[in-house]
């Protein structure tokens, strides 16, 4: 129901100084792009990291166009750090923004100085346009420039009505070289022509692509025919079934099912798998087993191990079991 308090007598708290001061670059210094740039500051009290960034003095707010670190190493006394000039728009209003991490609200700035951008430009020179090409084919793929990295992505894309289409992407390129090899792929492309070849740089804070003029690729046909069993068949288990095909662009191999149709799902009864599909002909052993039902809906199938789209079915005919 009272209240007690009293008070010491005064005494001096001396608050300790804190301070960054940037010193380089100095005004009027002029940088090119990918140059060194030497930023020196010293400080006091300032804590054990600063944070480096590059700004530009606008006309009513100043904008952050680049980092040099977010934690160079801070010492007490002068300190040193190496910026290199990144990609910027040409402008002579740039300066060093120097931020203590630890100590709130602790900033200085350099003098105003210069950055010239490089040229950065990225062309394809082949295709030159108009070729037409084949699935299958091997397409050479050649480019042109100034300062476009050393990385890059290559696509192989067709101009549709509403949207384009990427069939191929070949990543990871190495663009010094100036040229590679596209394996247009053998199967799957519709007829166009109308595809193009995109190049884009990557891993750059300038992006740079280009497309090449349009040129034609042409499928080739790819096709299986069974003409033997010819359907209607007799036979029984343990017997040889001699298989005849032609084809036209299988792939190098495929394999055999000697198949059952049944009511709701069709069956595989036996295989013989790594079929070299341009011999044209097989031998199918009926193997015995406990387990032959007899019907007269049994088939042949040959699927391509390149396509399963590449395949087809003989007519039907029977098997006997013993």
């Amino acid at each position: 129901s009272y209240n007690l308090e009293h008070a010491s007598n005064k005494f001096e708290i001396s608050p300790i100084p804190h301070s960054i001061d940037v010193l380089e670059p100095l005004e009027g210094v002029q940088y090119n792009e990918g140059d060194n740039m030497t930023i020196k500051w010293s400080s006091e009290n300032a804590g054990s990291q600063i944070k480096l960034d590059i700004y530009m003095d606008g006309w009513v707010y100043n904008t952050k166009y680049g980092s040099c670190s977010n934690g160079a190493t801070n010492v007490e006394g002068q300190n040193t750090f190496t910026c290199v000039v990144p990609h910027l728009q040409e402008s002579k209003h740039y300066y060093i923004q120097a931020e203590s991490i630890s100590v709130n609200d602790l900033v200085s700035y350099s003098k105003s100085f210069s950055i010239k951008p490089l040229p950065h430009t990225l062309r394809l020179t082949s295709p030159v346009g108009g070729e037409s090409i084949k699935e299958g084919d091997v397409l050479a793929v050649q480019w042109q420039g100034e300062n476009f990295g050393s990385l890059g992505t290559l696509f192989l894309m067709d101009d549709d009505w509403f949207s384009d289409t990427v069939y191929l992407t070949l990543d990871d390129v190495d663009l010094s070289v100036t040229s590679t090899t596209l394996y247009i792929p053998s199967h799957g492309l519709p007829h166009s022509k109308h595809y193009y070849v995109m190049i884009k740089n990557k891993g750059q804070s300038y992006n740079l692509e280009h497309a090449s003029n349009k040129f034609e690729i042409s499928p080739i046909p790819h096709s299986i025919q069974i003409n033997k069993p010819l359907g209607g068949e007799s036979f029984r288990e343990g017997d040889i079934i001699r298989v005849d095909w032609v084809s036209e662009n299988p792939g190098a191999t495929g394999i055999i099912n000697l198949m059952l149709d049944g009511w709701f799902t069709d069956s595989i009864v036996d295989s013989i798998d790594g079929v070299n599909l341009h011999n044209g002909t097989a031998n199918f052993s009926v193997s015995y087993r406990s387990d032959f039902s007899r019907s007269t809906h049994y088939y042949i199938q040959i699927t391509s191990k390149h396509d399963a789209e590449i395949t087809d079915d003989s007519l039907k005919f029977g098997i006997e079991p013993l």
